[in-house]
C-alpha cells in the first residue's frame, strides 16, 4: 500500500492503446506502489499539448511519441527520451470496403490524430509510394486510434492508420486492410517515455523508481500473456480474444523491448519524416541531442 508520504508522478498517456499496457499492469499489481509513487495519470489526445505542459513543468512524464521531444531539442529545449517504450510500428491502413488498393484513395477523406506527428506521416509515405500526393486528399485530425475505429465503423471517414487490436475487429467488420505501414517505414520509435530534463535532475530518485516500476511492469507483461492481455481488455474495453492476439503479435513483432531500450535508427527516422512534413527546419537533431537514457540505465541496475 503507498503511503500518506507518497511520491507523485503526474504521467499522460496519448490514447487507449495496446502501448500502454505495462502502464496499465504496473498501476494494477502495485509495482508504482511499491515504490511509494502514485501516478496521476492522464489522458491528452495531442501530442503537442502533453509536449507543451512536459515543457513548462504541468506534467511530469509522457508515454507518447518522440516527436514533441525531438522538435524541442532542434529548437534547444529541455524535453528529453528518457526510455522507451515501442520501438516500432503495429499499424495497418485500414479502409471501407469500396477501397481496394492505396491508389484508389485519391479524393478520400483520411483520420490522423494531428498534422504534426505520429501517423500522420506515415500515412503520407505510403500513400507517396502509390502515387498520391498530399493534394489528393483530405487529411482531417480526429483523434488517436479509438476515436478512428469508431469513425471508420461509422463509414464517417474513408480510411486510417489503425493499430492492433483494432485492426481484427475492423477486418471482421468488412473493412479492408490497405498497408502494413512497417512495410514502407521499417525503423521508427513510436512512443517512448518523455521528461522535461530539469524536473529528472531534479528528481532523480523518483524518475529512477518510475522506470524500475516500468520495467518491472514491461517484463510481466512479456512473461504473462494471462495478465496482460487481461488488463489490455479491461482498460481498452474489448473482447480478450482481441487483447490475447494482440499479445502474440507484439510478442512476434519484437517491438516492445523489456529493457525500456530506445531504437535510435527509429528515432532519425521520426526526425527525417518530421523534417519531410515541414516541422523540423534546418539541421536534424541527432539522438544524442534529445536521448538520456542515464536513469534508465540505473533503473535497470535497481
Amino acid at each position: 500500500m503507498t503511503s500518506a508520504n507518497a511520491r507523485t508522478v503526474k504521467a499522460a498517456r496519448i490514447s487507449t492503446t495496446f502501448y500502454y499496457v505495462p502502464l496499465w499492469l504496473g498501476m494494477e499489481r502495485g509495482m508504482f506502489a511499491d515504490r511509494n509513487i502514485t501516478i496521476e495519470l492522464e489522458q491528452i489526445g495531442d501530442g503537442a499539448v502533453a509536449t507543451n505542459r512536459l515543457r513548462s513543468g504541468d506534467l511530469d512524464v509522457s508515454l507518447a511519441p518522440p516527436d514533441g521531444v525531438i522538435a524541442d531539442a532542434a529548437a534547444g529545449g529541455p524535453l528529453r527520451v528518457i526510455a522507451g517504450n515501442t520501438s516500432g510500428l503495429s499499424h495497418n491502413l485500414i479502409a471501407l470496403p469500396q477501397f481496394k488498393q492505396v491508389s484508389d484513395l485519391r479524393g478520400a477523406h483520411i483520420g490522423c490524430i494531428s498534422m504534426t506527428e505520429g501517423s500522420t506521416f506515415h500515412f503520407q509515405e505510403i500513400a507517396k509510394q502509390h502515387g498520391l500526393d498530399v493534394s489528393d486528399y483530405r487529411l482531417d485530425p480526429v483523434g488517436g486510434a479509438p476515436t478512428r475505429h469508431k469513425l471508420l465503423l461509422e463509414g464517417k471517414i474513408d480510411a486510417g492508420l489503425q493499430s492492433i487490436p483494432f485492426t481484427y475487429m475492423e477486418e471482421e467488420a468488412g473493412l479492408v486492410d490497405l498497408a502494413k505501414a512497417s512495410d514502407y517505414v521499417p525503423d521508427y520509435q513510436f512512443n517512448s517515455i518523455n521528461a522535461n530534463s530539469k524536473w529528472a535532475e531534479e528528481n532523480t530518485d523518483l524518475a529512477v523508481d518510475f522506470l524500475a516500476a516500468m520495467i518491472e511492469a514491461t517484463r510481466l507483461m512479456h512473461a504473462d500473456k494471462a495478465a496482460a492481455a487481461a488488463t489490455a481488455a479491461r482498460e481498452m474495453n474489448i473482447e480478450l480474444r482481441f487483447a490475447e492476439r494482440a499479445w502474440d503479435d507484439f510478442m512476434d513483432l519484437k517491438i516492445m523491448p523489456a529493457d525500456l531500450g530506445v531504437n535510435e535508427p527509429g528515432l532519425e527516422k521520426v526526425a527525417e519524416l518530421m523534417a519531410k512534413a515541414g516541422v523540423i527546419k534546418g539541421e536534424l537533431p541527432k539522438p544524442s541531442q534529445y536521448v538520456d537514457l542515464r536513469y534508465r540505465d540505473m533503473a535497470l541496475k535497481r
